[in-house]
C-alpha cells in the first residue's frame, strides 16, 4: 500500500490527470466532446499551455465539429488560451453562425477586456443571425461599460428580434444603468411589443432608481401593461426604489382594490410596505377589508 501511495505521490502530472486526447476533445460525439472536457480542469498550467497550441490550428479545419470543438475547448482553458484570441476572432468575423456564437462566448471566458476582442464583438453585433447577436450581446454585458459598448447596446435595444432586445436589456442590467441616455433607452423599451422585453426592463429599472426622472412615471404607466409578470415587475420596482409620490401611492392602492392576480398584489403590497410613509400605510390599511 506505502509502495503504491509513493507512486501515486511521485507520477508525472501529465498521468494524474489523464490528459484527454485531442480526437476526445473535437469528437462529433457531443457526450465525449464533454467528458474530455471535465479532464481540463485537471491539468497543470504547462499542460494547458501546450493544449491550446495543438489545438488553436483547429480552428481552420475543414470539418465544422472539429472547428466547434476547438472552440469550446479554448473557452474551457480561458485565460491561459489568450493566445488564440486572433484565430478566434477570425472565426467570429467569418465561420457559420453557430461556432461565431461560440467564439463569441469563448472571448469573453479568454480575454473579453482586451480592446481587440471588444473590437470584434462590436462588430459582430451587426451579424445577420440573431444567434450571433445575442451570444455578443451577452458579453458586452461583461465588459467594462465604456461608452462605445453602452451606445453599441442601446442601439441594439432596437434589434428586430425580441430575443435580442431581452438580452440587451439583461446586459444593460449588469452596467448598472445611471445616465439619462440609457434610462431614457431602457424606458422606451417598456412600450415594447413583446412582454419579455418589458417584464424584464421593469426589473432592471428597480435598480436605477427614481434619480432619473422619467423612470418612476413609466413604472406608473407599466402597473396597467396587460400582462401580470410585468405589473408585479413594476410594482418591485417601485418598491425596491421606495418611490413614495402621490402617483405611485395612488396607483398601487388602485391595484390593491382591483387588481385579480395575487402575485400583482403581493408586490404591490410589498412595495407600499417599504416606503414606509403615512400614506402608503393608509393605504395598505384601507385595502383589508377588500374581499
Amino acid at each position: 500500500m506505502k509502495i503504491f501511495l509513493w507512486l501515486f505521490l511521485f507520477l508525472p502530472s501529465g498521468v494524474v490527470a489523464q490528459l484527454p486526447s485531442i480526437e476526445q476533445l473535437v469528437s462529433p460525439d457531443e457526450t465525449v466532446r464533454e467528458n474530455a472536457s471535465k479532464k481540463l480542469k485537471g491539468l497543470s498550467i504547462q499542460e494547458k499551455q501546450k493544449l491550446v497550441s495543438q489545438v488553436t490550428p483547429l480552428l481552420k479545419s475543414r470539418d465544422w465539429w472539429v472547428r466547434s470543438g476547438a472552440v469550446h475547448t479554448l473557452a474551457n482553458l480561458g485565460p491561459v488560451a489568450k493566445g488564440a484570441i486572433p484565430d478566434l476572432i477570425a472565426v467570429l468575423d467569418r465561420d457559420e453562425p453557430s461556432i461565431r456564437s461560440d467564439a463569441a462566448a469563448a472571448l469573453g471566458k479568454i480575454g473579453a477586456n482586451s480592446p481587440e476582442v471588444s473590437r470584434a464583438l462590436l462588430r459582430a453585433l451587426k451579424h445577420e443571425a440573431p444567434v450571433v447577436r445575442m451570444s455578443v450581446v451577452e458579453v458586452l454585458g461583461q465588459l467594462k461599460p465604456t461608452s462605445e459598448v453602452i451606445s453599441a447596446l442601446t442601439q441594439a435595444l432596437r434589434d428586430k428580434e425580441w430575443t435580442v432586445r431581452t438580452s440587451v436589456v439583461k446586459a444593460l442590467g449588469k452596467t448598472r444603468p445611471t445616465t439619462k441616455k440609457v434610462a431614457k433607452a431602457l424606458v422606451q423599451s417598456l412600450k415594447d411589443d413583446n412582454f419579455v422585453v418589458r417584464l424584464s426592463v421593469a426589473e432592471i429599472l428597480g435598480d436605477v432608481g427614481p434619480r432619473i426622472p422619467q423612470v418612476v412615471p413609466a413604472l406608473v404607466q407599466a402597473l396597467k401593461d396587460e400582462n401580470y409578470v410585468v405589473r408585479s415587475n413594476a410594482a418591485e420596482a417601485l418598491g425596491k426604489m421606495k418611490a413614495s409620490g402621490p402617483a405611485v401611492v395612488a396607483a398601487l392602492a388602485q391595484i390593491l382594490q382591483e387588481e385579480k392576480n395575487d402575485k400583482v398584489r403581493i408586490s404591490a403590497t410589498l412595495a407600499l410596505m417599504r416606503m414606509g410613509t403615512p400614506e402608503a400605510a393608509q393605504a395598505l390599511k384601507q385595502s383589508r377589508g377588500r374581499p
